[in-house]
């Protein structure tokens, strides 16, 4: 089974905004929607973030919302990174809506993998 293909950031790596290193810490924790680990499994959600890591490093730095897509998949898996006091969430589109007097909830996240010391830096 082949890794989801990482699509191409909206916004130049040399934006000022590109500035994400996508490393959980105990401040800044992964999480992951029960609807992405079920579609995409956890070993693959963590496969990705070691890519988005790898990336980061490779530009100093990404945009907050990544995006990943496998064609035998019915949504892409995402990755979002909050800024200080956030987390790292992995999610699927359906996952993510906006309401009116709240600017972003996300539904159904857990925290994933306590023992995923290999992705974290």
């Amino acid at each position: 089974m082949s890794l989801p293909k990482l699509k191409s950031q909206e916004i130049p790596f040399d934006h000022p905004e590109s500035i994400n290193m996508f490393r959980p810490t105990a401040e800044k924790p992964l999480v992951a929607t029960l609807a992405a680990i079920e579609m995409y499994q956890q070993q693959t959600i963590l496969q990705c973030l070691q890519i988005l890591q790898q990336e980061a490093d490779k530009h100093n730095g990404l945009d907050y919302l990544q995006v990943f897509e496998d064609d035998s998949k019915p949504e892409n898996l995402w990755f979002i990174e909050d800024e200080e006091g956030g987390a790292i969430t992995s999610l699927l589109p359906s996952d993510y809506w906006v309401l009116p007097h709240k600017p972003i909830a996300i539904r159904s996240f857990i925290w994933v993998l306590s023992a995923c010391n290999c992705a974290w830096k």
